[in-house]
């Protein structure tokens, strides 16, 4: 799975729930995804599924929470 290759220090830093980026990858599986598509996921916490998304399908995603403040997940996006 990709989301082996993702740094375990980042993954325990951002995730808010039980292992969001595997269980993205996991569902996006099933998803017929393909390269340049808009998605958007909401409730996306610190955005590691998104970028997950964004990473291995090369889509655009659009990321919204209510809980993570907009400059922290922005942040957390960019890095």
């Amino acid at each position: 799975m990709r989301t082996d290759n993702y740094d375990k220090v980042f993954l325990l830093e951002t995730m808010m729930g039980p292992n969001a980026m595997r269980l993205m990858e996991e569902l996006a599986s099933f998803l017929p995804i393909a390269p340049r598509m808009r998605i958007l996921t909401c409730s996306c916490g610190m955005g590691i599924s998104s970028i997950l998304l964004a990473e291995k399908y090369d889509v655009t995603v659009f990321a919204a929470d209510l809980w993570v403040a907009l400059v922290k997940q922005a942040n957390a996006l960019a890095e």
